[in-house]
């Protein structure tokens, strides 16, 4: 009896280790390459689940359009409200539906804001896992499990969500050398689910708001009408916010792709179901907000930091004025307000238009800043004060390859060839002047790209990327 005892505890042993393993290698292979230094889907989640119980004040849903649009630091800083960005990329509602109630087992939101675009779009597989995969195993995983084989089993067969190397078993043969190691954002969770866009469109000329408000219809125009189950996930989302005592908030970012139809539709669903809808593509918020769409939107539909922060800042004055609101100090916010500063003056090096401008705002204690200048450039006397304050010494007629590195205090140069390392001596850099000809290699990539006589890239410190490569 003993024996079998033993041989049966042992097989137990086994085949936990063994889940475990599998567990641990699907989540790794289904990590997917994260966007951007600012974001990881994967961290995002994780940091939701690490809130204190009971914190969250206002959750926002949705894709991408959601989480380029609401930046939940901001909406601290300007309200006191504590929100949380679960948006993801191409994020059905379904997927929307069954994180609110994954959210619902430790936050009690008074608001949850939902961007709509994604009604009147399908998604996709691998958005949807991009979502679905980071949900700890519960109740509410097992019956979006569930619910999407219905749909699709072989598409979404239901072992492949609890053991998702069967699902991405195929990645050993990509070629990643670095499989197993951390991407460098991921446990990071500084914005809190906010993705900041930094590019500007500059071609939306053609683009003008609807003059309705946004619960008026707009004569004339047909409803584009979602499908039937994206629908039930929107009706579903309703009534669990009903339940539970939370004002749902449909909201449309600014987009030169939304229509008239679209419109129509969601006005007519807000005030037949008593739901408030914030179309920021009509004249009514679009003007109060002084929105543009040409310098505020990164592309088509998605705002940039400049966007964000007009439509968050207009977000919490309802929230705190419209549906009375109060905020609350939470340490779990504060600390995370000097990252938010570091994205504006990211954002500030990025948009800067001439040399001047650009090296006064790359000049912050955060930043390591690679130059080259060669013979030929004629320098302005602005520019000429603005090197200086960078600690560089040179002269018209001269060249020089520095390197200025804020976080340790030190200015390297040399006139024709300078190297070292960056990033906690993470990574190498290579700066040349042969011939005029400039060169700036950093983590084996060369960052010059014409043959203008000045180049600088800025590297941030604090979210471990290259800012910015320019030239002069």
């Amino acid at each position: 009896m003993k024996t079998y005892l033993k041989t049966g505890g042992s097989l137990l042993a086994f085949l936990l280790v063994m889940g475990l393993l599998l567990s641990f290698l699907g989540m790794r292979m289904s990590r997917p390459e994260f966007a951007s230094n600012y974001y990881a889907a994967g961290s995002v989640f994780e940091g939701m689940y690490g809130l204190k119980e009971d914190s969250l004040d206002v959750l926002f849903l949705g894709s991408s359009h959601g989480y380029n649009s609401y930046d939940p630091q901001l909406l601290y800083d300007v309200s006191g409200l504590r929100g949380y960005n679960l948006s993801t990329s191409r994020q059905g509602p379904v997927v929307s539906y069954y994180w609110l109630k994954e959210v619902l087992r430790s936050q009690s939101p008074r608001a949850v804001v939902f961007e709509v675009c994604f009604l009147f779009h399908d998604t996709d597989e691998p958005s949807l896992r991009i979502a679905l995969d980071p949900m700890h195993l519960s109740g509410n995983k097992l019956e979006a499990i569930r619910e999407l084989s219905s749909l699709d089993p072989e598409l979404y067969d239901p072992l492949s969500f609890i053991f998702p190397l069967i699902r991405y078993h195929e990645r050993w043969k990509e070629p990643r050398a670095n499989f197993f190691q951390e991407k460098m954002t991921h446990g990071q969770n500084w914005l809190k689910g906010y993705f900041p866009g930094f590019h500007v469109f500059n071609e939306g000329d053609d683009y003008a708001p609807f003059e309705q408000a946004s619960t008026e219809m707009i004569p004339g125009a047909e409803m584009d009408v979602p499908d039937e189950y994206s629908l039930s996930c929107l009706n579903r989302m309703a009534d669990l916010c009903s339940r539970e005592g939370i004002t749902l908030i449909l909201s449309s970012s600014p987009s030169t792709l939304w229509t008239a139809g679209q419109h129509n539709f969601m006005a007519d669903y807000a005030s037949s179901h008593g739901i408030p809808f914030y179309d920021f593509n009509s004249a009514e918020i679009y003007r109060a907000i002084d929105y543009d769409i040409n310098t505020e939107n990164l592309d088509t539909g998605h705002p940039n930091v400049l966007g964000a922060a007009k439509i968050t800042t207009w977000l919490g004055d309802q929230l705190t004025g419209q549906y009375g609101l109060t905020g609350k100090e939470d340490a779990q916010w504060v600390i995370s307000r000097p990252y938010a500063g570091v994205v504006a003056e990211n954002f500030a090096v990025y948009s800067a238009n001439t040399l001047e401008e650009y090296l006064k705002v790359a000049q912050k204690d955060h930043y390591t800043i690679f130059l080259t200048i060669d013979k030929e450039y004629e320098a302005s006397p602005e520019s000429l004060a603005e090197l200086e304050k960078l600690g560089i010494e040179w002269a018209p007629g001269q060249s020089v390859c520095a390197c200025i590195d804020y976080p340790s205090g030190s200015v390297r140069q040399e006139e024709v060839f300078l190297e070292g390392t960056y990033d906690k001596e993470l990574f190498k850099y290579s700066l040349s002047l042969e011939k005029s000809r400039a060169s700036i290699i950093l983590n084996r990539k060369q960052r010059v790209t014409n043959d203008k006589h000045l180049h600088i890239c800025v590297f941030d410190n604090v979210f471990r990327h290259l800012v910015d490569s320019s030239a002069f």
